[in-house]
C-alpha cells in the first residue's frame, strides 16, 4: 500500500518535533518500522517500471491452438506462441480452458475395454473385478509400500460347474 507524500511528511515532522525514534513513530502511526526508515532515507514514492516489454497473447491464436493441438502441454503452447508458460495457463484460465489430460482413460478406450467385457461373456467366460489400494508394511525394521489386490465382484455364479472351459 503507497501511502501519500502529505502523510509521510507528516509522520517524520512529528517524529523530529518530538525527538521520536524511528520505532516509537512507527509504533504511534501503526506503520512498519521498515516503512518510517525507508521514508526517512527517500520521501517519495518509488516508482515502478517495468523492464521487459508489456507481452500480449492473441487470444484467437490460442484459442485456434488449442483446437489444432488439444493434448500439448504449456510449455509447448508457449514456445509456439513466444511467450511464458504462467501467461499460457492465465490466458487459458481466461478462455475457460480447463481439463486435466488424462491418457490411462480415453473414450475409445473406454469402449474397447466394454467390447472386451462382452466378449467374455458372451463366451461364458468369469470375470472378476480386482482394485488395489497401497499400504505401509513394515518388513525386518524397514517400511515398504505394498499393494494389496481387492477382489470388488466376479460373475463366478454364472459360471458353471460343467463349462468345458474350466480348469482344474
Amino acid at each position: 500500500m503507497t501511502y501519500s507524500l502529505d502523510f509521510r511528511q507528516k509522520v517524520l515532522a512529528i517524529r523530529e518535533q518530538e525527538g521520536l525514534t524511528l520505532a516509537e513513530a512507527a509504533v504511534s502511526f501503526g506503520i512498519g518500522v521498515a516503512t518510517v526508515t525507508r521514508w526517512c532515507k527517500r520521501l517519495e514514492p518509488q516508482q515502478r517500471t517495468r523492464t521487459k516489454p508489456a507481452t500480449k497473447i492473441d487470444m484467437e491464436v490460442l484459442a485456434q491452438d488449442v483446437k489444432n493441438n488439444p493434448d500439448a502441454y504449456q510449455y509447448e503452447r508457449a514456445a509456439r506462441l513466444g511467450v511464458s508458460q504462467r501467461a499460457i495457463g492465465n490466458a487459458l484460465k481466461c478462455l475457460n480452458v480447463s481439463y486435466k489430460k488424462n491418457t490411462v482413460t480415453s473414450e475409445s478406450g473406454r469402449h474397447l475395454f466394454q467390447d472386451k467385457i462382452k466378449a467374455y461373456q458372451a463366451d461364458n467366460q468369469p470375470i472378476v473385478y480386482l482394485d488395489y489400494i497401497h499400504v505401509k508394511v513394515c518388513d525386518a525394521r524397514t517400511v515398504r509400500t505394498k499393494a494389496v489386490y481387492l477382489a470388488l465382484g466376479s460373475n463366478l455364479s454364472a459360471w458353471s460347474l460343467d463349462c468345458p472351459d474350466r480348469k482344474r
